[in-house]
């Protein structure tokens, strides 16, 4: 019974530390609210610190920063629930931005109407109306806007030609054109606008795996045919890898690595990336290093040279500093918490502040709703606009000046006896202690890492990386023999794919198709030491 109290002590501060960082977002979004946004650089799409908490805490999207050059390929790819599509939804304004900065071609858009971003997105279903012609669904988004006749028929034409779209096709409905030829017409539809952004929401999911293959390669010449900046969500990782300048690997909303497709897998920063990316997913082996070898479960140990072991020192290092910074913010949120609570009635105003706040952006968010379903030669359009603007002004102003009066106001304190009772019960000072517990717990385990003549690591090695007889003539740097049994031998054209285990963990390498190899049998591989990897099995990081 013990047990299961203290768990649930513990589920409940977990919580409400999450709802305490939620809530200090939030603070943070509502002060950055009233400073000029300018944006850092020159490229046409930016995420500065982009969050999306939903009211019950759930946080989809953590901190995610990224800047897109114009006519990059950007691929957002990660397993499904990671926050991709969340993050392309706020980037088209289909999901408001918690607090962050997005900026579109040099201008602050947490706020602009979907229809003013200049955007074009594509969808998983393709969204085609199947009462409609192929030129009538192309042409759909500028007829609703009353654009001229002529001018429709003009622009339709022009990227009908641009997509290879017949006008035999542009007369069928999309009941009868096929996969590809629906990708295609849901592509010619967002691009007829003149938007020079492509947002692509899993386009491919639906085709079939020969279909796919083709239409990938019909994205890609498009792209550069058009000039456009293609932001690409993806779950299947070869699409990732094919389709993109970069990549960004994304995992349980945090963003793992961004980078080009070699780049992520030559050098994994974690563990999820290094086993997401790359099929086979790269050998991840349990290792104990013990001065300047790497010992596997079976025995088989490895020398490492004096960079790699600079840069497990390094690394041990950076971790330790970087665990006692935390704790540093953690105490200074304790120590401003207890200030906080020793000012009579300060906290009572500050939750007044909020409350005003909230009631503003409610009043905001209506109005931005109704302008949404607006035409922008719709009368009203004009004039609701100039009253958001007009409210966000005098919000501006009214926070601002209550703010400062708040921080002005000459506050009576607190005598120690009263603050220490008031500290005792407070539910952030227990937050932010438990927060700080765990803070510290982890520095003692890497303090005493540090100090222990054996570290416990994860081995990493890419199939192609562990080479046979036949093979290894072809690297410079390579380990000394390791004996392994094949259990299976899969022939895949011009190579083999060797699966055998070291004790309980099952491993690949990939071999040259030079001469028959059977299965069950045993052999002598290399591990190419130039291309080996080691990560913390606590953080999941890359060591190197």
């Amino acid at each position: 019974m013990k047990i299961s109290k203290e768990r649930k002590e513990e589920e409940k501060l977990i919580s409400k530390n999450r709802e305490l960082h939620h809530k200090e977002l939030l603070r943070q979004e509502k002060e950055s609210h009233h400073t000029s946004k300018i944006a850092p650089s020159d490229d046409i799409i930016i995420l500065k610190n982009v969050n999306k908490i939903y009211p019950n805490h759930v946080q989809a999207v953590y901190d995610f920063n990224l800047s897109i050059k114009e006519n990059e390929f950007i691929v957002l790819v990660g397993p499904s629930g990671c926050g991709k599509s969340t993050t392309l939804k706020m980037i088209a304004g289909l999901e408001d931005i918690t607090c962050g900065d997005l900026y579109i071609n040099g201008k602050y858009a947490n706020y602009a109407l979907s229809k003013d971003r200049n955007l074009a997105m594509v969808f998983q279903s393709y969204a085609l109306y199947p009462n409609m012609t192929v030129y009538k669904n192309i042409a759909f988004p500028l007829t609703v806007r009353h654009v001229d006749k002529e001018i429709i028929k003009e622009k339709v034409m022009n990227i009908a030609r641009t997509l290879e779209l017949d006008e035999d096709l542009l007369k069928r409905r999309p009941a009868a054109l096929s996969g590809g030829q629906r990708q295609r017409v849901a592509l010619a539809r967002a691009m007829v606008k003149g938007s020079k952004i492509l947002l692509m929401d899993e386009p491919l999911s639906n085709l079939d795996a020969k279909l796919r293959a083709s239409v990938r390669s019909e994205i890609v010449d498009l792209h550069k045919k058009i000039n456009a900046t293609t932001i690409y969500v993806t779950h299947d990782q070869v699409e990732a890898m094919t389709m993109s300048d970069r990549l960004v690997v994304m995992n349980e909303g945090f963003i793992e690595q961004v980078g080009t497709p070699q780049e992520i897998y030559d050098s994994p920063k974690t563990l999820f990336v290094a086993t997401f990316i790359g099929s086979p997913a790269m050998n991840i082996l349990p290792s104990t290093l013990k001065g300047n070898q790497i010992e596997l479960e079976n025995g088989f140990s490895i020398s490492l040279n004096k960079e790699q072991i600079t840069a497990i020192d390094k690394y041990y290092e950076d971790t330790i500093n970087e665990i006692k910074n935390d704790i540093t913010a953690t105490e200074q949120k304790i120590e401003s918490r207890k200030v906080d609570l020793s000012k009579v009635g300060y906290l009572k105003e500050m939750e007044l502040l909020d409350k005003l706040s909230t009631k503003y952006a409610k009043k905001i968010a209506v109005k931005k709703h109704k302008l949404s379903s607006m035409k922008e030669d719709d009368n009203r359009y004009q004039s609701l606009s100039n009253e958001i603007e007009a409210l966000n002004k005098e919000f501006d102003e009214v926070y601002t000046s209550t703010k400062e009066q708040i921080n002005q106001k000459e506050y009576a304190i607190l005598g120690e006896a009263e603050l220490n009772k008031l500290v005792e019960k407070d539910e952030n000072i227990k937050s932010y202690t438990f927060e700080l517990n765990k803070q510290n717990a982890m520095l003692n385990k890497y303090e005493a890492i540090i100090k222990d003549e054996e570290k416990n690591l994860f081995f990493g090695a890419r199939a192609e990386d562990i080479l046979l007889d036949i093979d290894k003539d072809s690297r410079n740097s390579l380990s000394k023999a390791m004996n392994v049994h094949v259990d299976l031998c899969e022939l895949l054209g011009h190579e083999y794919f060797l699966v055998f285990k070291i004790n309980d963990t099952q491993c690949t390498l990939k071999a040259s198709a030079y001469e028959e190899i059977l299965p069950d049998q045993d052999m002598n591989c290399y591990f190419d030491l130039e291309k080996i990897h080691l990560f913390d099995p606590i953080s999941k990081r890359s060591v190197f």
